[in-house]
């Protein structure tokens, strides 16, 4: 018997007063036979960098999870100017 493999629903969370996506992430709907104990992370509250409050989880498609990951690794490849 095949099983029909689950696509993964990508989520970003931003800020709504900065205007800052804060995380993305990609969950898989588990179907196994067995209970999990994965606990789902709770919503921030507020943004880290402006201390907002309007916080946003909307869900994405596949290419703007991978367009927000290649603009993070591009920040990261470029580093903040130290040679450590």
């Amino acid at each position: 018997m095949k099983v029909k493999k689950r696509l993964p629903t990508y989520y970003k969370t931003e800020c709504l007063d900065c205007e800052i996506i804060l995380s993305v992430r990609w969950e898989r709907t588990y179907l196994g036979a067995l209970p999990t104990t994965f606990q789902h992370p709770t919503q921030q509250k507020n943004c880290p960098f402006c201390q907002g409050i309007r916080i946003k989880i909307a869900k994405i498609n596949e290419q703007e999870y991978l367009r927000i990951n290649q603009q993070w690794d591009m920040i990261d490849l470029t580093g903040t100017g130290n040679n450590n």
